[in-house]
């Protein structure tokens, strides 16, 4: 499991935000499209030769306080299971360039990329039986290429990454309703 709307890799039992590792993707036309988090820098390759996109990256700082969430959540979990992944996790002072890619069915590219944290008044605190609450969350932002690497524009208008991608902008989510039953969300992404 990779999502949760905030930043880091987090599903329960698992706690290691920001981690800088490869991401790929298949395009529907075959192609294969890796990208390091840890800079701004996507290769496309297609007929043996390689396209890189690369934009300017300027690292996202941790805020103190949010810095202090994620560490408070690292210490939970490495007490709770010392010998876990989360066990000793060091949470960094800037967070990578971007968490994954991923292609819809039309072939472009949705990247990922890590934003400023803002605080949110509505998250309200924990049990003491569970990690810290995060109160402090950021936007995510996708910025999305089209198949051959130009610029398309960003949209912030997502919580995570889509389950499913459609034809012409057409997001789906899996999610459970309030009784646990799996449904379908279905929504129309702008990008700008």
């Amino acid at each position: 499991v990779r999502h949760e709307q905030g930043a880091g890799h987090m599903a329960e039992g698992y706690a290691q935000p920001f981690i800088q590792e490869w991401s790929y993707a298949m395009t529907p036309q075959g192609h294969f499209v890796t990208a390091h988090t840890s800079r701004y820098a996507i290769n496309i390759v297609r007929d043996g030769r390689v396209t890189r996109i690369e934009r300017t990256h300027s690292p996202v700082r941790l805020g103190r306080e949010e810095k202090s969430q994620w560490e408070g959540r690292a210490e939970f979990y490495s007490r709770r299971e010392p010998r876990s992944a989360s066990a000793g996790v060091k949470i960094p002072d800037t967070k990578p360039a971007l968490r994954e890619v991923s292609i819809d069915a039309d072939g472009r590219i949705w990247v990922d990329r890590y934003a400023e944290a803002v605080y949110r008044k509505d998250i309200k605190p924990n049990p003491p039986n569970q990690p810290p609450a995060l109160t402090w969350r950021e936007p995510r932002t996708f910025d999305v290429f089209d198949p051959a690497g130009r610029y398309l524009g960003t949209t912030t208008q997502l919580t995570r990454l889509p389950d499913a991608f459609g034809p012409d902008g057409v997001a789906a989510f899996i999610e459970n309703d309030e009784l646990g039953v799996p449904l379908i969300r279905i929504q129309r992404v702008r990008i700008r």
